[in-house]
């Protein structure tokens, strides 16, 4: 009746916003990854009836972009989702 499940997930450096006269105006994203932890108990006391516990981006990884200024890179824009989570109880019948 119970289960559990680690997640990670990892996204490379993906090109956003292409300028076609200046290559070095050129957006692109950090690599980004984070942890997400998923937990269901059952509980006993109706059918369908269970606890569930939800905590996404466990390392609180930012979310970050970068433009591309010839050698050096310039951060565009940040954003910062921060670490959530649910605890709940769900009936499915």
């Amino acid at each position: 009746g119970f289960s559990a499940r680690l997640s990670y997930l990892y996204q490379n450096d993906v090109l956003e916003q292409a300028n076609n006269q200046y290559a070095a105006l050129d957006e692109h994203t950090q690599p980004y990854s984070r942890w997400d932890f998923t937990a269901y108990q059952k509980l006993p006391w109706v059918e369908g009836l269970q606890l569930f516990l939800n905590i996404n981006n466990i390392t609180n990884e930012a979310d970050l972009r970068y433009r591309n200024m010839d050698i050096d890179k310039y951060l565009s824009r940040a954003e910062y989702y921060g670490t959530t989570g649910e605890l709940g109880i769900r009936y499915s019948p």
